[in-house]
């Protein structure tokens, strides 16, 4: 009987040991940042004979639930007081073991984050080489939106290529093709993203491409332009100067420049405070559109250079008038 008794009051003996444990989150996502303070408390549990090899910090710990905490969650840290309890309780033991207490302070700090990487978004453009003679793409092609935060575990942010101008991850767009093109468009396109890669904080994947066709700009020389000049008091005053034509150099798109003739410009000669007969000066000489020419050529045709650029001028009395000339008298014979 003493046996008996003595083996029942050994099944029923029980032990209080503290341990220090972790503290998790449910459902963890890869995507996201998370860091707990302090992210081990002390407990104390209350366990049978039986259940003392299963008695260590791997086997038990605190699994709290962060669901509301990640609503809203961005790429500044979000941070939350919890207090821990049982039902936050994990023991990975097949024999029970109670939680006793918890320490001194049973409250975590949880702070979150979105793990967001930087990105440049950049088209994705094919058959440039194909555009029609004549045309040019503009560089660089202008996105909307241009930056972004992509989020992703380690291995598929990997994935991505770096931009050269950057260093930021690159993500493209779905392919565009520009053959053919004449004139400029603006595309709406997905942003192609690898598998475990998402846009945060955006409600589309698509993105707005500017695709800006122009002419290819070249540059001509028109000869034969007129100099005509007079002075200011052409009856008092004359000038007198060796160049009677100028080379004007303009750039422009091509179409634009094939319009042009030595008739397309005025010449004007920027004058001296006095022009006084006796002096001689060298004077520039500048070139501008006459009136004639249409809006579109003085929009996106430069004027860039004039020869000569001065010419030198002498001023000189002005010619007597024909009335001014003294006639022969006839005489009659006797």
């Amino acid at each position: 009987m003493a046996v008996v008794v003595w083996m029942f009051a050994k099944a029923g003996e029980t032990k209080l040991t503290r341990l220090e444990v972790p503290v998790d989150v449910q459902n963890p996502d890869k995507r996201i940042q998370v860091e707990v303070e302090p992210d081990t408390v002390p407990v104390f549990i209350r366990y049978s004979r039986e259940a003392e090899p299963y008695i260590n910090s791997e086997n038990f710990h605190f699994q709290i639930d962060t669901t509301d905490l990640r609503q809203g969650l961005g790429v500044e840290w979000k941070s939350k007081t919890m207090a821990l309890s049982k039902n936050d309780w994990v023991a990975n033991s097949p024999i029970p073991v109670e939680l006793a207490e918890i320490g001194q302070n049973n409250t975590v700090v949880v702070r979150m984050r979105w793990h967001a990487v930087p990105a440049v978004v950049k088209p994705n453009l094919t058959g440039i080489e194909r555009l029609a003679d004549g045309l040019q793409l503009i560089t660089p092609v202008k996105v909307t939106p241009a930056d972004v935060y992509v989020i992703g575990d380690a291995e598929s942010l990997a994935s991505l290529s770096r931009d050269e101008e950057t260093s930021k991850l690159r993500v493209l767009t779905q392919p565009i093709n520009v053959a053919g093109l004449s004139q400029s468009i603006v595309k709406n396109v997905p942003i192609n993203l690898p598998p475990g890669v998402e846009l945060m904080g955006r409600a589309s994947t698509a993105a707005e491409v500017s695709i800006e066709i122009q002419e290819i700009t070249t540059v001509r020389e028109i000869r034969g332009i007129k100099l005509s000049f007079e002075a200011l008091a052409p009856d008092t005053v004359r000038l007198e100067y060796p160049q009677r034509t100028a080379t004007i150099e303009v750039q422009g798109p091509n179409s634009l420049l094939k319009q042009l003739t030595p008739d397309s410009f005025r010449m004007v000669l920027i004058r001296p405070t006095e022009e006084l007969p006796g002096t001689t000066k060298t004077l520039p000489v500048e070139a501008h559109f006459a009136t004639s020419v249409s809006e579109d050529i003085r929009a996106k045709v430069v004027i860039r250079n004039v020869e000569p650029g001065t010419i030198q001028v002498r001023y000189l009395d002005a010619k007597p008038t024909s009335s001014t000339v003294e006639r022969p008298i006839a005489i009659e014979n006797p």
